[in-house]
C-alpha cells in the first residue's frame, strides 16, 4: 500500500528526465568556454609538432591497434582542424557541428598514446561528447529552449563522479589520508617556498607534517562536498563556491593542464533548467542593466523597464538597493566568486 506512491514519483522523476522541457539556453556560455578550453589543450601538442617533434618520435603505445596513425603532415592537420574547431565553438559558429569535430580531434589525439594520457585529458573528452548531445545554445537558439535534458543529466552526473572518486579513493589510501602524500609533495619543492613572507615562519608551516595531517583530510571533504552538494538545490550555491576555489588553489600549488579551466568551466551545467529566474526592473539607461545584459552569459535574468531598480528573486521577493546588487554580482558568473560569501 506505502510503495505505489513512491512507485509514482519514481516513475514521474524519470518521465521528467526525458519528457520535461528544459531551457537550455545557458549551453552557450559553456560551449564557448570549452571552446577555449580546447584550443589551450591542443596547442600544448601543436608546439612541440611545429619544432618537428609528435608523439612518434618518443615511445608511445596506442591504445588500440586499429586506432590510424596519420602520417607526420596528417597529424599537424588533425591538430590544425581540432584547433580551429575551438575556436569556432568560442566564437559560437556552427556550434554542435564544431562540437563533434573537436571530439573527434582531440579523442583521436588521445587514443593516439597512452603515455600521454592524463585524467584532465579524459574529462574534457567526455565533456565534449555530452556538449555533443546537446543543443547549441545562446539567447536565439529556440530548440534549447524546449528540449529534453537527459544528455544534461548524464553530464552532471559525469562532472560530479571526476570530485566523488577522486575523494573516496584518496580516503582509501592510508597515505593520502594521513597527508603523507601533500606534505611530501610540498616538501619536494621545498626550495621553491623560500621568497615567502614572515621570515621562514609560512613556510616551516607549510613544510610541517603535522599540518598536512590535518590538510588532507580537509582536501577529501571538500572534493566530496562538491560532488554531493552540487546535487541538492540548498548546498549547491557553496558547492559551486566552493569548487571554484578548490580550482583555483589546485591552479597555484599544481600543474594539471587544462583541469582547472575545465572543471570551473564545467560548474555553468548546475545553471537552473526553467531558463531566466530572475527579472531586473530598471531606469531607462541605467548601467547597471547594461552591465547585466553584457556579463549574463547563462541567461539568468529577464528584463523591464521601471522607475528604480529592483530585482525580482526566484522567491518572487522584490529586493532593492545593495541588497539587490548583490544579487545581481551573486548570479553572474565573471563576479559570483567575490559576491556569494556577501
Amino acid at each position: 500500500m506505502t510503495s505505489a506512491p513512491l512507485i509514482t514519483r519514481l516513475r514521474s522523476a524519470f518521465d521528467d528526465l526525458f519528457d520535461r522541457p528544459a531551457d537550455l539556453r545557458f549551453l552557450g556560455a559553456v560551449r564557448r568556454a570549452f571552446g577555449v578550453i580546447v584550443v589551450v589543450h591542443l596547442l600544448d601538442f601543436a608546439g612541440p609538432a611545429l619544432d618537428g617533434r609528435i608523439y612518434r618520435d618518443r615511445f608511445h603505445v596506442p591504445w588500440w591497434d586499429w586506432v590510424p596513425h596519420p602520417p607526420r603532415a596528417g597529424y599537424h592537420l588533425l591538430l590544425a582542424i581540432g584547433i580551429a574547431a575551438g575556436a569556432a565553438m568560442a566564437l559560437a559558429i556552427r556550434s554542435r557541428t564544431v562540437t563533434v569535430v573537436a571530439l573527434v580531434c582531440v579523442t583521436w589525439n588521445l587514443a593516439l598514446d597512452q603515455t600521454a594520457f592524463h585524467h584532465n585529458r579524459a574529462f574534457l573528452v567526455l565533456v565534449l561528447a555530452g556538449l555533443a548531445l546537446l543543443p547549441a545554445g545562446g539567447r536565439s537558439d529556440l530548440t534549447a529552449r524546449h528540449t529534453t535534458a537527459w544528455p544534461l543529466w548524464l553530464l552532471r552526473f559525469v562532472a560530479t563522479s571526476v570530485y566523488f572518486t577522486s575523494g573516496v579513493t584518496k580516503a582509501f589510501d592510508a597515505d593520502w589520508r594521513g597527508g603523507v602524500v601533500t606534505h611530501d609533495r610540498v616538501v619536494r619543492h621545498a626550495d621553491e617556498l623560500a621568497g615567502l613572507p614572515f621570515d621562514g615562519v609560512l613556510t616551516d608551516l607549510l613544510t610541517s607534517a603535522d599540518v598536512h595531517t590535518v590538510v588532507a583530510p580537509c582536501i577529501l571533504a571538500t572534493e566530496l562536498f562538491i560532488a554531493l552538494g552540487l546535487w541538492f538545490g540548498p548546498t549547491r550555491l557553496a558547492a559551486v563556491w566552493t569548487a571554484v576555489t578548490f580550482h583555483l588553489a589546485i591552479e597555484v600549488g599544481a600543474s594539471v593542464q587544462v583541469f582547472s579551466l575545465a572543471g570551473i568551466a564545467a560548474l555553468g551545467i548546475w545553471t537552473s533548467l526553467d531558463g531566466p529566474t530572475r527579472c531586473l526592473t530598471a531606469p531607462p539607461g541605467s548601467g547597471w542593466a547594461a552591465a547585466v545584459r553584457r556579463l549574463d552569459w547563462l541567461v539568468r535574468f529577464e528584463h523591464r523597464t521601471g522607475t528604480e531598480l529592483v530585482l525580482t528573486t526566484p522567491d518572487g521577493r522584490d529586493r532593492r538597493g545593495l541588497d539587490a546588487r548583490l544579487r545581481i554580482l551573486t548570479a553572474l558568473p565573471l563576479t559570483f566568486w567575490f559576491a556569494a560569501p556577501v
